[in-house]
C-alpha cells in the first residue's frame, strides 16, 4: 500500500481512515500531519490575500463600490433589525431566514464595524478553500487536493460572493462541513455495517449532523433534496443487516433535520400567525420559473415590484385581487404554487421544453444568470477569471464520470444533482450555481491530473475520448452572453442610482432618460425617473412619469402613493386624495398610506374624515400619537 499523498488510489480501509484524518490530523504521522496543515495554510493564505486584494481594486476602482444590489440591502436591513433586538420585527420569515441571523451575530460580536464584518466573509471564504483542499485529499490523492484549493482560492466568482456579503460563503461552507462529516462517518459507499463505537455516540452523531442539514435548510432549500438523496442511498448499499441499521440512521437524520424547520415554523405561528416552516416566498419563487412565460430564468413578473419588499407585498395585493377576499400569508403562497401547478397540468409539453431549458441553463456559462453586481463587472471577470464555469463544467463532468468507482462521492454527487433538481423545480441563478462551485472544482482537479497521468503513461485512447467528449459539451453549452444593449441599461441605470444618492438629480435624470431610450416600457426606470424629479421638485414630470407607470401597472402601489403626494404637492387636493382612495384599497393598513391620507383631508377641510384616517392609523401604530397630535392641533 503506497502513501496516499503519492496520488494512488487507496483501499476502501485506507481511505475511511484518510477521511477521519480531515477531522483529526494529530493522528497522523508527524510528517504527513507537518504536510497536511502546511498544505492547509498555504492554501488559506492565498485566498485570503486574493479577496483582500480583490476588495481593495474594488474600493479603488469600481464606480459602484459601497453601492451593492439589493439583496445585500435586503440581507443587512433584516440583519440589522435582528442586531438591534427587534428579532420579531418581521411577524413572518419572508426570505429564507438562516443568513440574516448569521449576519446580525457577526454585527452584534463586531460592534456593527462592517469592515469587520466584510473581513469576515472574506476569512470564511478561503476557509472554504481549505475545506475544498481537504475534500479533494481525502477523497482522491494530495495533489488533486492542493490543486482544487488553488482553483476555488483563485475563483473570480468564489471571490466576488466572497466579498459582496451574501449568504453564498455560509452555505458553501455548511455544505462542505457536512459532506466531510457524512464521509468521516461512511456509509454511503465507504462501508458495510455498523462502525466499532458506541450505539448511544453513534445515535448522537447522526442526530447532530440531521439538525446540521436542518440548520442548512434554512438558508438553501437543496439541502432537503441532498438529505433525501443520501438517505436513498444508504439502503441501496449493503446487505439486510446493514439496511435495518440504515432505518435506524436515517430516522435520526430525519428528526435531527426536521428541529430547525420545526422551531422556525412555530416561530411563525406564534408572531405571524402562520405555519411556514421556511419562508412565505416558496410560492411566488415556484410559480415565476413555471408559468407561460417562464425561461428558466428568474424574470420578476412585470406586475411585481423588483424588489424583496416589492414582492412581498405586491404578492399578496395581486392575490387577494384576484380571489377578491383576504388571505393569510401560507394562502397567498399557496395562491402561486397553484398557479404555476395549474399551468404545469395543463401544458405538460411545455413544460417538459421547460425542464430541458433549465437543465441546458443549468451546465451553460449565461450572463443572463447573472446579478446585477456580477454583470457590471463582466469586463473585469473576463480578464481575471482563471477558471470560468464554461471550462469547468465539462472537466467536473469528466471528472465525475472518471470517479464513479471511487469511495465517497456519491455524497458530492448527491450535493450537485440536489443543486440541478431545485433548479428545475424554481429557476437558474449563477449565485445560487456557485453553492456547489468547490464540488464540480474536485471533479475538475480529478479530471486535469486523470489527464496527465494518462498522457505519462502515453495512454492516448482515453486522452482521445475525454478531448472528444469536452468538444462535444463546449459545442452544445457555449457560454452565452448579455446583448450589450441590456448592459448599457443595466449600467445606466445603476449610474443613475449612484449620481442620485450623491444628490445629483439633474445627473441621475439623464442617466434614467437614456436607459428608458433602451428600454422604453421599463416601469422599473420610469418609477426611479419620476422620484428623481421629485426630488428635484419638478412636480409635473413627476406626476406625468406616475401616470404613466399606472397606466402600464394599474396596481404599483409605490407610484400610486407617490403620484397622490406629488398631486398634493402641487396643490390639487382633490386628485391626491381620489388617489389615495385607490391605494387604501391595496394597502389599508399602511402608516404612510393612512399618514397621507389624513393630511390631505386635513387639507380638504374634512377634519372629521382626516381624524377618522389618524385614529385608524393610531390603533395600528399607538406609537406614533405624538406625530399625530401634533398635526391634529391644526383641526378646529
Amino acid at each position: 500500500m503506497r502513501d496516499p499523498d503519492a496520488g494512488t488510489p487507496l483501499s476502501e480501509d485506507r481511505k475511511r481512515k484518510a477521511f477521519r484524518s480531515a477531522f483529526h490530523p494529530a493522528g497522523l504521522h508527524p510528517q504527513m500531519r507537518r504536510t497536511y496543515l502546511t498544505d492547509v495554510a498555504a492554501i488559506f493564505l492565498l485566498a485570503f490575500f486574493l479577496r483582500c486584494f480583490y476588495w481593495w481594486f474594488l474600493k479603488e476602482n469600481d464606480l459602484f463600490y459601497g453601492h451593492p444590489g439589493g439583496d445585500v440591502t435586503y440581507y443587512q436591513r433584516w440583519a440589522g433589525e435582528i442586531a438591534d433586538g427587534h428579532w420579531t420585527a418581521s411577524a413572518l420569515f419572508r426570505g429564507l431566514p438562516l443568513y440574516p441571523h448569521f449576519l446580525a451575530v457577526l454585527e452584534r460580536l463586531t460592534l456593527n464595524h462592517m469592515a469587520l464584518v466584510r473581513a469576515f466573509h472574506l476569512a470564511l471564504g478561503a476557509v472554504n478553500c481549505g475545506l475544498t483542499y481537504i475534500l479533494g485529499r481525502t477523497l482522491f490523492s494530495r495533489k488533486a487536493g492542493i490543486l482544487s484549493g488553488v482553483l476555488m482560492a483563485g475563483s473570480f466568482t468564489a471571490i466576488h460572493y466572497d466579498w459582496l456579503m451574501i449568504p453564498v460563503p455560509l452555505l458553501i461552507f455548511l455544505s462542505l462541513v457536512i459532506v466531510l462529516t457524512f464521509l468521516s462517518a461512511g456509509p454511503m459507499g465507504l462501508s458495510r455495517g455498523p462502525r466499532e463505537r458506541s450505539e448511544q455516540s453513534e445515535r448522537s452523531e447522526w442526530f447532530i449532523l440531521g439538525a446540521l442539514i436542518g440548520m442548512a435548510v434554512l438558508g438553501d432549500g437543496k439541502m432537503l433534496i441532498f438529505a433525501a438523496l443520501v438517505s436513498a442511498g444508504f439502503f441501496l448499499k449493503g446487505n439486510n443487516v446493514w439496511r435495518r441499521h440504515a432505518f435506524t440512521i436515517v430516522l435520526l437524520l430525519a428528526a435531527g433535520a426536521l428541529l430547525f424547520p420545526a422551531a422556525n415554523g412555530l416561530r411563525n405561528k406564534i408572531f405571524g400567525g402562520d405555519w411556514i416552516w421556511v419562508s412565505s416566498q416558496g410560492g411566488l419563487s415556484f410559480y415565476v420559473g413555471n408559468n407561460s412565460c417562464a425561461l428558466g430564468l428568474f424574470e420578476n413578473p412585470g406586475f411585481i415590484r423588483p424588489t424583496h419588499e416589492g414582492q412581498d407585498e405586491d404578492q399578496a395585493i395581486v392575490a387577494q385581487t384576484v380571489l377578491k377576499r383576504t388571505l393569510t400569508p401560507a394562502q397567498v403562497s399557496g395562491f402561486w404554487r397553484g398557479r404555476a401547478l395549474e399551468f404545469i397540468g395543463s401544458h405538460p409539453r411545455e413544460y417538459l421544453r421547460l425542464l430541458l431549458q433549465k437543465t441546458r441553463l443549468f451546465l451553460t456559462e449565461t450572463e443572463n444568470s447573472y446579478d446585477l453586481d456580477l454583470l457590471l463587472q463582466r469586463d473585469w471577470k473576463a480578464k481575471a477569471d482563471i477558471n470560468p464555469f464554461w471550462l469547468m463544467a465539462p472537466l467536473a463532468a469528466a471528472g465525475m464520470i472518471a470517479s464513479r468507482r471511487v469511495p465517497g462521492t456519491g455524497y458530492v454527487n448527491s450535493l450537485v444533482l440536489s443543486q440541478v433538481l431545485i433548479s428545475l423545480i424554481f429557476f437558474l441563478t449563477h449565485r445560487h450555481r456557485a453553492t456547489v462551485l468547490p464540488f464540480l472544482i474536485i471533479y475538475e482537479a480529478y479530471a486535469v491530473l486523470e489527464l496527465v497521468r494518462h498522457f505519462q503513461s502515453k495512454n492516448f485512447k482515453f486522452i482521445c475520448s475525454v478531448c472528444v467528449f469536452l468538444a462535444g459539451w463546449m459545442f452544445l453549452f457555449r457560454p452565452q452572453a448579455m446583448a450589450p444593449k441590456d448592459v448599457d441599461f443595466y449600467r445606466l441605470t445603476k449610474s443613475a442610482a449612484v449620481r442620485e444618492e450623491k444628490k445629483d438629480f439633474s445627473g441621475a435624470r439623464a442617466l434614467y432618460q437614456r436607459a428608458l431610450e433602451l428600454r422604453p416600457a421599463d416601469t422599473n426606470a420610469m418609477y426611479n425617473l419620476a422620484n428623481a424629479c421629485t426630488r428635484s421638485g419638478d412636480w409635473a414630470s413627476a406626476r406625468a412619469y406616475y401616470e404613466k407607470i399606472l397606466i402600464l401597472n394599474p396596481d404599483q402601489v409605490d407610484a400610486l402613493y407617490n403620484l397622490g403626494f406629488a398631486q398634493a404637492r402641487e396643490g390639487n387636493y382633490e386628485a391626491g386624495f381620489a388617489t389615495i382612495q385607490r391605494l387604501l384599497l391595496l394597502q389599508p393598513a399602511s402608516p404612510d398610506v393612512l399618514f397621507l391620507a389624513g393630511e390631505i383631508t386635513q387639507k380638504l377641510g374634512r377634519c372629521v374624515e382626516s381624524g377618522m384616517y389618524f385614529q385608524r392609523l393610531l390603533q395600528l401604530y399607538p406609537r406614533l400619537k405624538n406625530q399625530v397630535d401634533s398635526i391634529l392641533k391644526h383641526c378646529p
